[in-house]
C-alpha cells in the first residue's frame, strides 16, 4: 500500500502563490432526514459533481477560494451541515462521521446525484471518508484536506470524553455563558472566523462533533475506502501535524498525497490553485 502511494511535492520553497478571488455563492436549503442541509450549485450542469464538506466550525465560506476554480469544469456543491452557515438554526442528533455522512448522501439524493466526488477539510475529512466508505458505488473520488485522521492530533485540546463533560456543563443555566470568554479566546488563537461571535449553542454543537470522534472506527472507515483518493496537507499546519495526513494516506488504500511546504491549516484557501488542478485531474 505504501509503495503504491504517490507523494506529490510542489516545491521546496515556502512561498505561497497568489490567492484567487473569493466567491460566496447562494445557498439553498434542502430537507434531509428530518433536518435541513444547505448547498450551493455552481458550475456547468452535466459535468462531474463534487460535494464539499466544511470543518468544525465551518460553512460553505470555507471553500470560497477553491470552489470558483473547480466550478470552471465541475458541478460544485458546497454544503452547510445542520447548525452551521445558512442552516445554523437546523437541529441534528448525530454529529459522528457516519451521522454527517448520512446527511451528505441525503443531500446528494435531494440534488439528484447518482455519483459524486466528495471533499472534506479538517473535521469535514472524517465525514467525507465515512461517505466514501458508506456508498462506495456512488463516490467517484475522495479528497481530504488538512484532515483529522486516525489518531489524535495536536490541535485536539479535549478528548471525546472531556468534550462530552464540557458540552453537558455548557448546557447548564449560566454555565454556558460563563464559558464563552475563554472559548472565544481559544477559537481566536486557533484562527476560527466565528471566534468573536461564538454562541453557547454553537459551542455545544462543536463539542458534539468532538465527542463523536472514535479513532478505531476512523481506521475502519479509512481502510474501507475504494475511491481514488487524494490526501493533502501543509508541513506548517499548526493544528493537524503532517504525520496525521501521512498515516491516513497509508490506511486508505492506494491514496495519493500532496504535501505543501507552507499553507497552514486552511490549504483550501492558501493552496487553492494547485489543489484545483489536482482535484480536477482526479475527478474529471
Amino acid at each position: 500500500m505504501v509503495a503504491a502511494m504517490r507523494d506529490v511535492r510542489t516545491s521546496d520553497s515556502p512561498a505561497l502563490p497568489d490567492l484567487p478571488s473569493p466567491v460566496d455563492a447562494a445557498v439553498a436549503r434542502y430537507d434531509v432526514l428530518g433536518t435541513q442541509v444547505g448547498a450551493t450549485s455552481e458550475g456547468p450542469e452535466g459535468t462531474p459533481a463534487i460535494l464539499m464538506v466544511h470543518g468544525v466550525p465551518g460553512s460553505t465560506r470555507d471553500y470560497r477560494y477553491l470552489a470558483p476554480l473547480l466550478s470552471r469544469t465541475l458541478r460544485v456543491h458546497r454544503l452547510d451541515l445542520p447548525g452551521y452557515g445558512a442552516v445554523r438554526d437546523a437541529q441534528w442528533h448525530d454529529y459522528s462521521p457516519d451521522g454527517r455522512a448520512r446527511l451528505v448522501v441525503g443531500v446528494a439524493d435531494a440534488l439528484g446525484l447518482e455519483e459524486f466526488a466528495v471533499v472534506g477539510h479538517s473535521m469535514g475529512g472524517p465525514a467525507a471518508i465515512a461517505t466514501a466508505a458508506m456508498v462506495p458505488h456512488r463516490v467517484t473520488a475522495l479528497i481530504v484536506l488538512a484532515s483529522v485522521g486516525v489518531r489524535r492530533h495536536r490541535g485536539m485540546a479535549l478528548s471525546p470524553a472531556q468534550a462530552g463533560v464540557l458540552r453537558w456543563a455548557a448546557g447548564l443555566p449560566g454555565v454556558g455563558r460563563a464559558l464563552l470568554p475563554k472559548s472565544r479566546k481559544i477559537y481566536r488563537r486557533m484562527g476560527f472566523p466565528n471566534a468573536d461571535t461564538l454562541t453557547t449553542r454553537e459551542l455545544r454543537i462543536d463539542l458534539a462533533n468532538v465527542m463523536a470522534i472514535d479513532f478505531f472506527a476512523a481506521r475502519r472507515r479509512a481502510a474501507a475506502v475504494r475511491a481514488p483518493t487524494l490526501v493533502a496537507w501543509a508541513e506548517d499546519d499548526r493544528l493537524v501535524e503532517p504525520e496525521i495526513g501521512q498515516r491516513l494516506a497509508v490506511v486508505i488504500p492506494d491514496a495519493e498525497t500532496a504535501a505543501y511546504p507552507a499553507g497552514g491549516h486552511n490549504i483550501q484557501k492558501t493552496r487553492a490553485r494547485e489543489l484545483s488542478e489536482q482535484i480536477t485531474a482526479l475527478v474529471g
